[in-house]
């Protein structure tokens, strides 16, 4: 595992997020987004429709990737 591009626990770093990489998660039909775009982190949480469609629950922005994460995780 690449130290410059995930941390010790095995989440994206800071520099991933610099470089466009986005942390999924996905269970019980649902799915998160945790990803960086001009300077701003965003979390969005999806509800699974079918394969093809997602239904957007909730988007939320962190200037700070502490709580993006803490939003993420819970």
């Amino acid at each position: 595992m690449n130290t410059k591009f995930y941390n010790k626990n095995g989440e994206l770093s800071f520099y991933s997020f610099c470089c466009g990489y986005v942390q999924r998660e996905e269970k019980n039909n649902m799915r998160k987004d945790l990803f960086m775009e001009h300077s701003v982190f965003h979390v969005k949480k999806y509800k699974v429709v079918n394969d093809d469609n997602l239904e957007l629950i909730e988007w939320n922005t962190y200037e700070l990737l502490t709580p993006a994460r803490k939003d993420f995780n819970k």
